[in-house]
């Protein structure tokens, strides 16, 4: 189980890398055109992603009995 955790983990970081670095390859100059610097929708996107990151980690640290206690009033 351990090592199918840790291959999903690793396909993931993986995919994120490949997105960051296309969103940068792709929005460079335009970012420069607009707000005068390259890494305008980098930084941006990066504080997105940690925000995700940060959020996805408080999500997995809490318990399942918990989350079905509000299951009911969400849906």
């Amino acid at each position: 189980m351990r090592r199918i955790r840790i291959t999903i983990f690793m396909i993931v970081a993986t995919l994120i890398c490949i997105g960051v670095v296309m969103l940068y390859s792709s929005s460079a100059i335009f970012a420069y055109d607009k707000y005068n610097s390259t890494t305008f929708f980098l930084k941006r996107h990066l504080a997105h992603l940690l925000i995700g990151v940060i959020l996805a980690i408080w999500m997995m640290s809490l318990d399942v009995r918990k989350l079905r206690r509000w299951a009911k009033p969400v849906f």
